[in-house]
């Protein structure tokens, strides 16, 4: 973000929200010894809270104490504050004599992925010997290093019983495919090892490897993946299968096929059609028909997705005719969009879309089919009326996203000019006073998704304002911190278009930390998810995420999530609740909470903090429907589900949240 007269200075006030509340704290008895929190140490909240206002200066004297718990405290904090200038304090705890410590230590070194970060960890891996510490530096080596570090990595010859260093090597190749640091030497052996007589957990680690990895030598690599996929677990094959998307040939396209019509888990079946999805249309067009008219609503939905890039205009009618045999609102709206996007006539669908809109009873189910009509141009006006009239926030940002859409399909231009030569007015300048409108309407999610759309320089259409002083005075009434995410996507806007902006001073509140509150928490304190498909158990990680967990526990207690809903849903990846302020994804509390990085790790069923980027987290959150490794170190996971994973998969967007209570 470039930095043109612009001054963001935040102050850390005392907010109420974690002040002592009796009713809340009623609830809670001091725990058993047994499942006391580590927090029962003053010092460990001292030093934690420390790093949690971001306070470097003060945390930095931590790192000499001779004390290891707290040593342990203040790299683990140091994790989550990211802050360079700390980085050679955190290097000599590399040499420490407790083995945590120096454990701890690497992860902190790797969450700064920097160039610096790599060296120091390398310098200590060659004369590391205790076994589980060694494991770690070279796993977190993979956060930061390069490709000389990818080729010492798999380069190492790990005997077959050293399982924990074969654990930190997958997990290294691992997060070096997620920055698209990879070589035809690491596949090789990522491939060897999934054929290895070692423990399917390992195998399924190296797995993980192939499912961000695209490079133009995999196409040798075609028979010995077919083969070691036949034998891998339910976990390893969703991964390994990702790969044969960028195997563009047809034996790959034969054996998606055959793994798409023969498989029962519906996460390896979406994760088939992403890899199909590179495919040309011709060849898989009878596939996604199939599964959108036989298999379930998550394989459908990313089949109907795949259409929407990828259709033709020969088959039109056949999209439509397949809509209507469609229940689903989701998998309807997209196929409905798709006929509309492929026909010259949109006016026949368009009506078709308004009607089935306005005979939904869900306000969810009403965006599903507002969104129909992305490529309806000239229906601009009956999404502008529902943009700017509609009570629900839900309908209201489909409709802004609806006219996004529009304005940003590939048809715009021409149809612009066609109606000026019908003597018609600008589309253009409609679409221009639409935008104007929504910036000044201090709706957070209108201001910034069309904040977004401006920022795009490709399309013009800051030539299109007579002036930009809207756009400064937006960021001046913008009301901090729920309105962050329009701030940081004006700013963006401004600053894309080279036009200099106000200079905001706002204060930024986050909860703080009431540590006889957080203390009260058992280590396993379990909450009991009551949805409107059955019910779910999760476990709080309350010493991975003192603040987060007892945020959420708070919000739980205030019945806040009570009659929330599902907002968002992504097949194989995650579902997410938590907006109960505006019930879109768009909203965030009036105070905020910071991130807290630990290293745990993303797994099916773990609960994580949803952000706009770092320290914005507030309300929302999501559960992983499978293996995240990419959002390690990055979001925080403050639970895990410990019962009803299956009800998990079941969820769809607009289910609800009938409460969320204690157990």
């Amino acid at each position: 973000m470039k930095n043109l007269g612009y001054l963001l200075l935040m102050f850390l006030f005392i907010n109420p929200f974690f002040a002592c509340n009796n009713s809340i704290e009623h609830q809670f008895s001091n725990p058993l010894p047994e499942q006391q929190n580590k927090f029962s140490d003053g010092n460990i909240c001292k030093i934690y809270t420390l790093g949690y206002n971001r306070n470097s200066k003060d945390l930095k004297p931590y790192f000499y104490k001779k004390n290891a718990t707290y040593k342990l405290t203040a790299l683990s904090v140091a994790a989550s504050l990211q802050d360079s200038s700390l980085i050679n304090d955190i290097n000599q705890c590399l040499y420490d004599d407790d083995d945590k410590v120096r454990i701890a230590a690497s992860f902190a070194l790797g969450q700064l992925a920097t160039e610096i970060s790599a060296k120091f960890i390398r310098e200590v891996l060659d004369f590391e010997s205790t076994i589980d510490v060694k494991a770690a530096m070279i796993s977190d080596l993979g956060k930061c290093g390069n490709q000389i570090d990818l080729e010492f990595i798999t380069s190492m010859e790990i005997p077959s019983n050293q399982l924990l260093l074969i654990e930190g090597q997958a997990t290294a190749l691992v997060y070096f495919s997620i920055r698209n640091i990879h070589s035809a030497k690491a596949t090789r052996l990522a491939i060897n090892q999934l054929d290895a007589d070692i423990p399917i957990e390992l195998k399924d680690i190296y797995a993980q490897y192939f499912s961000r990895l695209k490079a133009d030598y995999l196409p040798e690599f075609l028979l010995p993946l077919k083969n070691t996929y036949r034998g891998a677990s339910t976990e390893a094959k969703m991964h390994i299968i990702k790969a044969f998307g960028s195997i563009i040939n047809e034996t790959s396209l034969r054996f998606l096929k055959q793994e798409i019509e023969g498989e029962n888990d519906y996460r390896i079946k979406v994760n088939a059609l992403s890899s199909l999805s590179n495919f040309d249309y011709h060849q898989i067009k009878n596939t996604l028909f199939e599964i959108i008219e036989n298999a379930s609503v998550n394989e459908a939905i990313k089949a109907s997705e795949i259409l929407l890039q990828k259709n033709s205009k020969k088959d039109v009618s056949d999209y439509f005719s397949l809509a209507q045999k469609i229940i689903n609102p989701r998998v309807s709206g997209n196929l409905i969009r798709v006929a509309m996007e492929a026909s010259a006539d949109k006016k026949q669908f368009a009506n078709v879309v308004i009607d089935l809109l306005e005979s939904q009873q869900s306000v969810y189910h009403k965006a599903f089919y507002i969104k129909a009509l992305s490529s309806a141009i000239l229906e601009y006006e009956f999404v502008s009326n529902e943009l700017f009239n509609t009570k629900s926030d839900v309908l209201r940002t489909a409709a802004m996203e609806t006219i996004i859409n529009m304005r940003k399909y590939i048809d715009f231009d021409s149809t612009h000019l066609a109606q000026l030569e019908l003597g018609n007015n600008s589309l253009k300048e409609a679409f221009s006073k639409i935008f104007k409108k929504a910036i000044q309407s201090e709706d957070a999610a209108l201001v910034s998704m069309t904040a977004s759309i401006i920022a795009d320089t490709s399309l013009g259409l800051i030539n299109e304002f007579p002036n930009t002083f809207f756009l400064q005075q937006a960021i001046e009434d913008c009301d901090m911190p729920k309105d962050i995410e329009a701030y940081l996507s004006l700013v963006n806007a401004l600053d894309a278009n080279n036009i200099n902006h106000p200079t905001l001073v706002f204060e930024n509140s986050y909860a703080l930390l009431d540590w006889n509150f957080i203390r009260k928490i058992p280590k396993n304190q379990k909450m009991h998810i009551k949805t409107s498909k059955g019910d779910i158990t999760i476990e709080l990680c309350v010493e991975d995420a003192p603040a987060t967990a007892a945020y959420f526990l708070k919000q739980s207690l205030k019945n806040n999530y009570k009659s929330t809903f599902i907002h968002r849903a992504v097949p194989n990846f995650v579902v997410q609740s938590g907006d109960y302020i505006r019930g879109d994804g768009w909203g965030t509390a009036e105070n905020m909470i910071r991130s807290e990085f630990s290293n745990l790790s993303y797994a099916e069923g773990t609960l994580g903090i949803a952000s706009a980027g770092k320290d914005t987290e507030s309300t929302q959150w999501f559960i992983t429907l499978s293996s995240m490794p990419h959002l390690n170190g990055r979001y925080t996971i403050f639970a895990k589900v410990s019962n009803g994973m299956d009800i998990v998969h079941k969820l769809e967007v607009g289910d609800e949240i009938l409460n969320i209570e204690l157990l």
